[in-house]
């Protein structure tokens, strides 16, 4: 009977409904073979001992046959004893919604530039840019490809059975022939050994990508065989020089070699895009983290058992030096998890990997840095998910775990508008778990300035709970980033429950960043105002509230601050509104305020301009209280008003006083002190402005007190516009590609810096700032910074070499038909600009305006035919059409050599 019921739980296992999971009960079981339910149990139970079958804990208990589980969902499992939650993922697993990029550790942070590279590269029409991956051995060269063929098959830009084909060239150093043959195809004959026609990997991959890893091995003679096909999309196969043959796939590249020194220029050229891959040591912390995790998963999913690690393990791993970037790194782990296995019993609950599983020269590397392996650091294990940035909810932090219960509660109070006071009273109780110091000079100040009374107690809970903010803070970020929504309702919630209390926790946060250096989150300043609450019940609430309302993003809010700082008591809120707002949007603002204030029979509200009478008519049908309103407001009269208020004087006394006692003198002075700035501008678009701000910011050797920004070239040729920025600021220098010509005001071309001459200006600006040995150091990064080389490498996402080749080809067509010699600096930006220019037509971002285009067009037909005409390689290689606006800056640019 015992083998009828492995053999019943054997077929039935064959094929799983979760609908029907009750057919592995050992009810079900005995019922389709009339025995009690107790003896099929302990059958069922006898078989998981012999390790036969697995059993799901739970209620009911389910039971299916091992050996069928395993090879119908192709898994191992080490365990005979799992969770429902467990089991399901083991025949359901979740679907990976991750595409493409989106895999990529680092796709929005340090390599989100060259995933805009790749997609560049492979949309660009009709059949892509070439592209060449640079970087250090192990940086994930490979698997961007491969996220570049799944991209282009998730947007459809090639076809689903389009392949991607690999080839890596250092396989073929010392048969270059070989190497030619697989590439283009041959034909019968063509060479010892070739017994029949080869069709080439072009052809393989027609369609779709190949890829040319290590690049550098490849030889000159096969580096010139591609020049044809990158140019026109053609070839001959080997053995036949005849027929010509055509492929539309998409070339990509990769070394670890410099392409500047290893690859021919004329290859070089025609490799429309460089994407430097940085190493592992280069990227952010964080990716580093994730990257761990991803490994280690990898590895549990791979051998069906959980890992955990030592965090001696974790901590070697996080900060060891790697050469080997991330391939050496997964490496590594790989060999600590095969190490740990060699003593794994199935018994255990889980693969432990320490310190001592890891090879033996990454653990004297550690010491020598001084990295923590002493066994007792070494012995505790964290579970790999505690490490997991997507799942920030099983981390031990007991500041994220109590945002949790708090957001629980919330939830609850959202589904059935029950009391926020159960969220408050939830707070209260979990708080008591937070108990450290703080500085007690911070709530002090709050105390004398807003009246509080807060206990020493309630000081030491908060300080605590702070302590465990800042040990924590890696944590609560990542927690807030992936809660956001909900954190925002939350937020907005005690805005509108606690306003007075939110103002003060504001003020809190002012006063620990000044002290400890740290910014407060939201979540916590919506929990610190709740703290608030529970210090008070009852701040100091005036019998007759006053309200400031003033447009601007904080007029308002400034203005109650100064007050009720002056007074010492809390007497004002404050609405602030934008400007532009109607006045339907406006009271109805203030009578959301007013609501919220309570049980009042009188307020005052003090307004900043026009409609007094609007205001006052659309809030008196709906508030039944009484309301003084104020035109006009000052600091002086808010002050005025507010003494009053706390003096307990009669409302209609007090606002019949204090507009008799103020009114307004005024003597006008000549004495602002504008902010000295230097701007860079450039008729390319303020893109590229911004970029060489930039550029000038990092070369200089520390801050200055000069604002160096950028500008866009429309506002400085607009005399009216020019006109506000130079009320704002003191413009010392500008510097761009083409002088705007201004007034009083010197301009440095960009052609100048790059050469280094006539740098006297920007000298006699900078040496109130840098020392003279400073600004020979700022000389020396403009020498290394802005070569013409590295500013296109910057200002574009186009390989410099191709795309000056181009450009210095239409320039001397340009001199020679315009019967002209352009100076060496206007030549330089005008390379810059035309650089630029072509990234622009190519993302479709090109400049559709230009000053008087139709007096342009119509007295310079002639220039713009000479520039169709020269522009010709551009737009044919490029497939682009030059529009006539971006001619005349063109035009612009020539004019200046006069």
């Amino acid at each position: 009977m015992k083998g009828k019921v492995l053999e019943l739980l054997k077929l039935r296992s064959n094929d799983i409904s979760i609908e029907e999971l009750n057919e592995f009960t050992a009810t079900s079981i005995s019922e389709e073979l009339f025995i009690s339910r107790n003896l099929a149990s302990q059958y069922l139970n006898e078989y998981v001992l012999e390790r036969k079958v697995i059993k799901i804990t739970g209620r009911p208990v389910y039971f299916f046959e091992k050996s069928v589980v395993e090879k119908k969902y192709n898994v191992t499992l080490r365990k005979d004893t799992l969770t429902l939650n467990e089991f399901l993922e083991v025949i359901m697993p979740k679907k990976d919604e991750t595409k493409d990029f989106n895999k990529l550790i680092g796709f929005d942070g340090s390599l989100s530039y060259n995933v805009e590279q790749c997609k560049a590269a492979i949309t660009y029409p009709p059949h892509g840019l070439p592209i060449l991956f640079y970087g250090p051995t192990g940086t994930g060269k490979s698997f961007m490809a491969q996220l570049m063929h799944e991209y282009a098959i998730n947007n459809g830009i090639i076809d689903k059975d389009k392949k991607l084909v690999i080839v890596n060239c250092a396989e073929f150093t010392n048969n270059p022939e070989l190497l030619t043959a697989n590439l283009f195809g041959s034909k019968k004959g063509a060479y010892t050994g070739a017994d029949k026609d080869n069709v080439g990997l072009l052809k393989i991959a027609d369609g779709g990508i190949l890829f040319l890893d290590e690049i550098h091995c490849l030889k000159p003679e096969c580096q010139e065989k591609l020049f044809l096909f990158m140019d026109k999309g053609i070839y001959h196969m080997v053995g036949d020089n005849e027929t010509w043959h055509e492929s539309k796939v998409r070339l990509v590249f990769a070394t670890t070699e410099n392409p500047q020194e290893v690859l021919l220029k004329t290859l070089l050229r025609r490799i429309a895009i460089i994407s430097t891959i940085p190493s592992l040591e280069e990227r952010h912390i964080e990716e580093r983290k994730a990257l761990i995790y991803h490994i280690f998963k990898s590895e549990s999913n791979r051998i069906g058992i959980e890992i955990r690690i030592s965090n001696a393990v974790y901590k070697m791993l996080l900060n060891g030096k790697f050469t080997g970037n991330i391939g050496h790194i997964k490496n590594l782990i790989r060999a600590g998890c095969a190490n740990a296995f060699l003593k794994y019993n199935e018994d255990d609950k889980y693969l432990g990997v320490s310190i001592y599983n890891m090879p033996q020269y990454l653990i004297n590397e550690s010491l020598k840095d001084n990295i923590n392996v002493e066994s007792t650091f070494d012995k505790k294990m964290i579970d790999i998910e505690q490490i997991n940035p997507k799942n920030i909810k099983k981390t031990n932090s007991k500041i994220v775990s109590f945002y949790e219960d708090i957001i629980k509660e919330f939830n609850i109070y959202l589904e059935n508008r029950s009391e926020f006071t159960k969220v408050v009273d939830k707070y209260y109780i979990l708080l008591e778990k937070f108990i450290t110091k703080i500085l007690q000079n911070i709530f002090d100040i709050v105390n004398k300035q807003y009246k509080l009374e807060v206990y020493n107690n309630d000081i030491i809970a908060y300080a605590k709970f702070l302590n465990d903010y800042i040990e924590s803070n890696s944590n609560i970020v990542l927690w807030e980033k992936y809660n956001k929504d909900i954190v925002k309702r939350f937020n907005e919630e005690c805005k509108l429950k606690y306003s007075r209390e939110y103002h003060i926790a504001l003020e809190i946060n002012k006063l620990i960043d000044n002290s400890l250096d740290i910014a407060l989150s939201d979540m916590e300043l919506s929990l610190l105002a709740i703290n608030i609450k529970s210090y008070n019940k009852e701040i100091d609430i005036n019998r007759v509230p006053g309200i400031i309302l003033s447009h601007g993003y904080s007029t308002a809010s400034s203005i109650a601050d100064a007050v009720n700082k002056l007074i010492g008591n809390y007497v004002f809120d404050a609405i602030d509104m934008p400007l532009g707002v109607s006045t339907e949007e406006i009271i109805e603002k203030v009578k959301v305020h007013i609501n919220r204030i309570g049980n009042v029979n009188e307020l005052i509200l003090l307004v900043d301009m026009g409609s007094l009478e609007d205001i006052y008519s659309g809030i008196q049908r709906d508030i039944n209280i009484d309301i003084g309103i104020v035109n006009n407001i000052t600091t002086r009269l808010a002050l005025d008003i507010g003494f009053k208020l706390v003096q307990g004087v009669e409302t209609e006394n007090i606002l019949k006083e204090a507009c008799e006692s103020n009114y307004s003198t005024y003597k006008y002075i000549k004495n602002r002190k504008r902010e000295k700035a230097i701007i860079a501008v450039c008729p390319s678009g303020l893109g590229t402005s911004k970029k060489i701000a930039e550029l000038i910011n990092k070369s200089l050797p520390k801050n200055i007190e000069v604002n160096i920004f950028p500008c866009d070239y429309g506002v400085i040729i607009d005399e009216s516009k020019l006109k506000g920025l130079m009320d704002k600021f003191e413009i010392e220098l500008i510097i761009g590609t083409i002088n705007p010509n201004i007034n009083n005001i010197p301009f440095i071309s960009l052609e100048n810096i790059i050469t280094n001459q006539k740098l006297e200006e920007l000298e006699s600006i900078l040496e109130n700032y840098l020392t003279v040995e400073e600004f020979a150091q700022f000389k020396k990064n403009i020498i290394k910074t802005f070569s013409l080389s590295n500013i296109l490498n910057y200002l574009t996402i186009l390989s410099p070499e191709k795309v000056l080749d181009v450009v210095e080809e239409v320039v001397c067509d340009l001199e020679r038909r315009l019967n002209i010699k352009l100076k060496s600096n206007i030549k330089i930006g005008l390379y810059i600009h035309m650089s630029c220019l072509i990234e622009r037509l190519i993302t479709k971002s090109y400049i559709t305006t230009y000053f008087n285009i139709e007096d342009f067009k119509k007295n310079n037909q002639e220039f713009i035919d000479i520039v169709r005409e020269s522009a010709n390689p551009i737009e044919t290689y490029f497939s682009v059409e030059i529009p006539v606006e971006e001619m005349g800056y063109i035009y612009d640019y020539i004019n200046n050599n006069e």
